[in-house]
């Protein structure tokens, strides 16, 4: 699943954001694999309505926690969203 692959960076050392599509379902967020017990997020934000306000939360977010976003991995939880 995604978390496997959010693990994996994590446990390189990297802080990692969660960027949720609109309207998945909590049920859904809360499927990880065991393997996946310890994944943490600096930040959970949900898709905004347009691609630039989905933007503007990523950074804002990452500001906030006073990190630079370097990176972007694609992954659903639920297979193709």
């Amino acid at each position: 699943t995604g978390c496997c692959i959010a693990k994996e960076i994590m446990d390189r050392g990297y802080n990692l954001m969660c960027l949720w599509n609109r309207g998945f379902a909590e049920e859904m967020k809360k499927h990880v694999p065991s393997s996946c017990a310890d994944l943490s997020y600096s930040a959970e934000i949900t898709e905004g309505e347009t691609m630039e306000h989905t933007i503007a939360a990523l950074e804002k977010a990452a500001a906030s926690g006073g990190y630079k976003i370097v990176g972007v991995v694609c992954g659903g939880e639920a297979g193709v969203d």
